[in-house]
């Protein structure tokens, strides 16, 4: 009798195996190993509920889901971060009042005291974007004839895409609103369907002249040489077509990264912010995801000074699933992912497009 219960039991846990490692895609042995262990150290006839228990499966997704996602926008990665101050999905940033005046030989005594300034700093708290991905479903068929990391593949996919968008949605928010800092083209047609001007490298030294302007003269007076230029591609391909000598002086021909040029550290990107223009050649700043317009949409350039901007990231992403075995209809693994980060500006004046013209 003993014996038939062995058996039983031993039928009952191949069985067992069997089945969460199709579901799971893990490799039998390890659930076994993992079966075993958690009788040997819990004395429970099955370590079936350790592995199921929402912690210890999620945490290891959620885990390599924080060690994958990372910019791969290298301009994106040269902002500060601050996901510390990110608590409840909203970063709480300080708006800090007016540098204080400096005086040089100034001449101090009882009527004439050091002058006293009040600095009025403001919380401004900016709520984190919410990414989610759409669920991936895996079959069970698919699991059985896969024969690659079929978790890492899947993190690699829907991490990339929270990336995607949020390094667009980065740049619409670091786009210049201010008139004064929406700058334009200078050069002849770019010959396209719905011809622009081009942009030229007078162009970026106009711009370098424009953040290098003292603030007593009006301007924002940059650190020389910290500005970043994300050149929208098409502004990258009027430079290739102005300059015989682009590919030589301008670019690294095996990796394809841009050289700095007259103190901008010079990046590309193929979704930078777009703008429309009035009839009274007012220039406004395209609402983020709005539908595409070729006759009207003006492509930018985004230049702007890391340290004016922030970046931040929730450190607790969240995913949602279900494992097979509790879908029996379509018998399936379903996994998605939410995720909350937001990019964006500590100070106006560090920001600004440079905007391809109508001819």
């Amino acid at each position: 009798m003993k014996t038939k219960v062995l058996l039983a039991g031993l039928v009952l846990f191949v069985m067992q195996v069997s089945l969460l490692s199709t579901a799971s895609g893990v490799h039998p042995a390890i659930i076994a190993g993992v079966q075993i262990l958690g009788y040997l150290l819990f004395k429970n006839k099955s370590a079936f509920n350790v592995y199921r228990n929402d912690g210890v499966y999620t945490e290891v997704w959620l885990g390599e889901l924080v060690k994958r996602f990372r910019f791969k926008r290298e301009w994106l990665n040269l902002i500060p971060r601050y996901d510390e101050h990110a608590k409840q999905q909203v970063i709480h940033l300080v708006d800090i009042g007016a540098d204080p005046e400096v005086f040089i030989n100034l001449a101090i005594d009882e009527d004439n005291p050091v002058p006293t300034e009040t600095r009025t700093d403001n919380d401004i708290p900016i709520s984190l974007d919410r990414y989610d991905t759409a669920n991936t479903r895996v079959s069970l068929t698919e699991l059985r004839s896969i024969s690659y990391d079929k978790m890492a593949v899947t993190l690699d996919l829907h991490m990339n895409s929270i990336s995607d968008k949020a390094a667009v949605k980065a740049a619409h928010r670091l786009a210049a609103t201010t008139p004064s800092n929406i700058k334009t083209t200078t050069g002849n047609s770019d010959g396209r369907a719905v011809p622009k001007k081009r942009i030229t490298p007078d162009d970026l030294t106009m711009m370098s002249e424009v953040v290098s302007t003292p603030y007593d003269e009006g301007g924002v007076d940059w650190p020389e040489g910290e500005g970043v230029a994300v050149l929208d591609y098409r502004h990258v391909a009027d430079l290739q077509k102005l300059d015989q000598n682009f590919d030589k002086q301008w670019k690294n021909a095996q990796t394809g990264q841009l050289f700095p040029y007259n103190g901008w550290n010079i990046f590309k990107f193929n979704r930078n912010a777009k703008y429309t223009k009035d009839g009274g050649g007012v220039f406004t700043l395209k609402a983020f995801g709005a539908a595409p317009d070729a006759a009207n949409d003006l492509h930018s350039s985004l230049f702007f000074l890391p340290q004016r901007a922030f970046a931040a990231a929730d450190a607790s992403p969240e995913m949602f699933y279900k494992i097979a075995v509790t879908d029996p209809a379509l018998r399936s693994n379903t996994v998605g992912f939410r995720h909350w980060n937001v990019v964006g500006k500590k100070k106006a004046d560090g920001f600004f497009n440079l905007v391809s013209d109508k001819v």
